[in-house]
């Protein structure tokens, strides 16, 4: 196990080198930009990034055919490579060169957000534009990017708007580890021992009523001992996904990821399947990603309690992405949601995939897993009673 050493402020602060600016996970304001000016009338809640900046550059030069969509391989490549600190997304748009205004239009609402823009033009007189944006939704010190084996971290939050923020940090050979964080406060994260890279993200929690609302405010890798990834073509497979093929590979290398931590395979709960199946329908007919959607579904869990008793515990996954594959890299580059796949006292997992209800070449591929515990019993069907009155 990872283990995690809490010292406060007011302790002796353990001596690091200080590395260069750019070898940094910051939030880096970027002052001189040509699309400030457009961005204040279109974005005035965005601030230009240069953290940002940098992995749109990168997934810009490595685009080879600009029709097809980027790979979740590229974008999350990308992203860690420049050391942004928050969950970063990219839009790509191929036009006549002006300014993409209408496909940024849905930012409006999102709160804070950091923009990074990257162009280029092609011979025939097209533009290529890749926009890269995150919810700035809580501020950090800055911290390496990458450290030397068996170095120190430190980790400094500020004040969050939250009932409490959790750190996952999710290691190359071990299971993800869970600690509660301060505002304000110094954490010393240590025992970096084994090479390779550190996932980390900060979870904010709030309970409204029975329900707990979590929102992903930062999400960032710390590479130990190792060179950063490089980001290779943009490229993927065109090929449309085959949902139930997809579902049968999704098993498979979620118990590969569990053997590899030493954990025991889950079985598969046929159940259940029929019902993860309609959610991953219910999302990719109404373009959404969520456990619940208002006024469609309640969620996988409150639909198998009424077909099936006792009660199971739920850890539920969700995705959309263009290949199974790209659903679960999705999946696992949150620590949090990482975990869930690594429940050490689940037994069971039943997965249901659907593709989007689209006339695109490419459609997407949603997936919902959902990892079970049976603490009181394995669930059996509800079966209606035939009574004569």
């Amino acid at each position: 196990m990872m283990f995690v050493w809490a010292l406060t402020m007011g302790c002796k602060p353990v001596v690091t080198a200080e590395p260069a600016l750019q070898n940094m996970v910051q939030y880096r304001p970027l002052e001189d930009s040509k699309y400030q000016s457009i961005l204040e009338s279109v974005l005035p809640n965005a601030t230009m990034d240069s953290t940002l900046q940098k992995a749109s550059q990168i997934l810009i030069s490595a685009t080879r055919d600009p029709m097809k969509p980027l790979s979740v391989d590229s974008m999350v490549k990308a992203e860690k490579t420049a050391g942004y600190p928050s969950q970063a997304h990219f839009i790509k748009v191929m036009n006549s060169g002006g300014f993409p205004t209408s496909y940024l239009a849905h930012l409006r609402n999102m709160g804070l957000i950091d923009i990074g823009v990257s162009t280029r033009k092609f011979a025939d007189g097209r533009v290529l534009w890749i926009i890269g944006w995150g919810k700035h939704i809580l501020e950090m010190d800055p911290i390496p990017l990458s450290l030397p084996l068996d170095g120190v971290l430190p980790l400094r939050i500020g004040e969050f708007d939250a009932d409490r923020a959790i750190l996952y940090v999710a290691s190359p050979d071990q299971p993800v580890e869970r600690i509660e964080l301060l505002p304000e406060a110094h954490r010393w994260l240590q025992n970096f021992h084994v090479p390779g890279e550190y996932r980390l993200e900060v979870l904010l929690q709030d309970t409204e009523g029975a329900q707990q609302l979590n929102e992903i405010a930062l999400l960032f890798s710390v590479f130990v001992d190792t060179p950063l990834p490089t980001v290779h073509t943009t490229s993927i497979h065109s090929a449309v996904p085959n949902p139930i093929q997809a579902e049968k590979e999704l098993f498979t290398a979620v118990n590969a990821l569990r053997r590899e931590r030493h954990l025991h395979p889950l079985k598969p709960f046929e159940l259940f399947v029929p019902l993860a199946r309609e959610h991953s329908a219910l999302m990719a007919s109404t373009g959404t990603v969520q456990h619940r959607i208002m006024g469609v579904t309640d969620g996988v869990p409150e639909r198998a309690a009424n077909m099936a008793h006792p009660r199971a515990n739920h850890y539920q996954n969700v995705a959309a992405a263009r290949t199974a594959d790209e659903a679960l890299a999705l999946a696992i580059d949150s620590p949090g949601h990482f975990q869930v796949f690594l429940c050490e006292s689940c037994t069971h997992m039943s997965i249901g995939a659907a593709l989007e209800p689209t006339y695109h070449p490419n459609p997407r591929l949603y997936v919902t897993w959902e990892v079970l515990e049976f603490s009181r019993g394995e669930p059996q069907r509800i079966e209606k009673l035939n009574r004569d009155y």
